[in-house]
């Protein structure tokens, strides 16, 4: 179901597959690497949620204090009011 229509953006929080793999096996100490490849699969692809999203944050970095992530949202957060205001 594509609901797209009913909102002005989309945002997309990606990141790489192996900093997903990376994140769920800090999470997850005993999954396997076909455990987390068969939960991947069943996912729509990065791209896809990409290519669906007219904005995108990249999540990617490893950044233990969030700076990069907080500055990114900050941008989208003053971009989206103001363009609610205008």
């Amino acid at each position: 179901m594509d609901l797209r229509h009913h909102f002005s953006d989309v945002i997309c929080v990606s990141c790489s597959q192996e900093t997903q793999i990376k994140r769920i096996k800090q999470r997850n100490h005993t999954i396997e690497d076909h455990e987390i490849l068969s939960m991947l699969a069943v996912q729509k692809s990065n791209h896809y949620k990409e290519s669906h999203s007219s904005i995108i944050i990249n999540n990617d970095e490893n950044d233990e204090n969030y700076t990069v992530l907080k500055t990114e949202v900050q941008k989208i957060a003053a971009y989206l009011k103001k363009r609610l205001n205008h």
